[in-house]
């Protein structure tokens, strides 16, 4: 099933995870602050997961949507120029 990233965003945040494990394709994870975020796309979409003790066996602590993989992208390059500069 499809889900629109619109109504994506309604989802308790269990419903969310759920989701993005079963029809996401994780990309990966980064270092933001101290701690870990795991990286999702879903369709043409993406989303940041941080979990509760940066530890992805329990449950979401909080989930960001992204538009689309431009915006996607440009978040995480202006994170990078941050942490760099």
């Amino acid at each position: 099933m499809t889900l629109k990233r619109w109504l994506f965003r309604y989802l308790p945040n269990r419903k969310k995870l759920e989701y993005l494990l079963n029809e996401g394709t994780m990309l990966g994870m980064r270092t933001k602050d101290g701690r870990t975020a795991y990286l999702y796309m879903l369709h043409n979409w993406c989303a940041e997961v941080f979990f509760v003790d940066d530890q992805p066996e329990k449950q979401a602590e909080k989930i960001v949507v992204f538009a689309n993989v431009k915006q996607f992208n440009q978040y995480l390059e202006k994170e990078l120029r941050q942490k760099f500069s």
